[in-house]
Formats: C-alpha cells, sequence, structure tokens
C-alpha cells in the first residue's frame, strides 16, 4: 500500500511512502477487534480514502492503537503526520492506495 494524501480529484498532493503490508494488516486487525469507525474499512483489495471528518476519527483511533504494543508506533506516526498535511485544506483526503493501482 501507498499513503498518500489527494485533492478532490484524487490527484496526489503528498505522497508518504509505501506501508508495510504485514504492519498495516496488524493495525486493521486491531481496528477490527475493537470495531473502530476508520481504520477497520482499509481494503487490501482496492483504494480506501477517507475525508477530513473521518481524518479526524483516525487520529483518535492512533491514540487507541499506540497503547497496543504490537502495533508498529512510526507506522502510526507516518498516518499521523499524513492526516496533520491533510488538515492544511479542507478538500484534501487521506489515501490508502494498493501499489499496482
Amino acid at each position: 500500500m501507498i499513503l498518500l494524501v489527494v485533492d478532490e480529484l484524487g490527484y496526489p498532493e503528498k505522497n508518504f511512502g509505501i506501508i508495510d503490508h504485514v504492519e498495516l494488516s496488524k493495525i486493521v486487525q486491531v481496528a477490527e477487534n475493537n470495531d473502530f469507525d476508520c481504520l477497520s474499512f482499509i481494503s487490501f483489495e482496492s483504494d480506501t480514502i477517507f475525508n477530513p471528518e473521518q481524518m479526524a476519527q483516525i487520529k483518535k483511533e492512533i491514540k487507541i492503537l499506540k497503547k497496543h504494543q504490537e502495533i508498529n508506533s512510526d507506522l502510526l506516526n507516518k498516518i499521523h503526520e499524513a492526516i496533520k498535511f491533510g488538515f492544511s485544506d479542507d478538500c484534501l483526503y487521506l489515501k490508502f492506495q494498493k501499489k499496482d493501482s
């Protein structure tokens, strides 16, 4: 997966790099087990895009995830940095993009 912040047309504003599939899977698993509103819906089969309201929810979910030792804190920080950048404009979205899309 690639972590991006995109505009309302889907064009990349900033690329935050490749996310390790195994590490992201751990996040999604914990999110699913805890009924998280957003991170549990990341799809590995297609792109997943979150709007600004959902990005605010993801920030809350990241705080909870930081308590789980099995979760890579560097990855959580990378997602948090992407969200911070996304908040710089109302028309930006957080995107988890399949590598081959």
